[in-house]
């Protein structure tokens, strides 16, 4: 069985676990993508990990081809840029697309920060109190 490359390209974003970047590809230029992580983080042995491994959402490697490839694909945008869209009912840019960080764990800071500053990305970390 030959396989399209929408398919192909589907198939190898979901082994990189980044399905909702196909989704920006294909869909309607109106459609904004929201990148969610939580940790990002080099976790060689999930048996010593002392949290629970389920939260990291990429290696710091994987974060920075993920994060490059977005640069290449999509216009990554604020949410003040989405807010002041919204507010002036003007369309936003073809392919938008936020980036968000959960919970505000150092390696946020140490690991992802460098790859959006390098890149030039900006990223919205919502940050746990209490």
């Amino acid at each position: 069985m030959r396989l399209g490359k929408r398919e192909l390209l589907a198939r190898t974003l979901a082994l990189a676990r980044i399905p909702e970047l196909y989704l920006g590809l294909v869909g309607a230029s109106e459609r904004l993508t929201v990148l969610a992580y939580h940790r990002v983080f080099d976790m060689r042995n999930e048996d010593e990990f002392p949290y629970d491994p389920e939260l990291v959402s990429a290696t710091p490697g994987d974060f920075s081809w993920q994060m490059e490839f977005v640069c290449r694909h999509f216009e990554a945008i604020t949410f003040a840029r989405l807010i002041e869209s919204l507010e002036r009912a003007s369309p936003l840019p073809r392919r938008a697309l936020i980036i968000t960080l959960d919970d505000g764990h150092r390696d946020n800071y140490e690991h992802a920060y460098p790859v959006l500053r390098r890149l030039g990305l900006s990223a919205t970390i919502f940050l746990s109190t209490g």
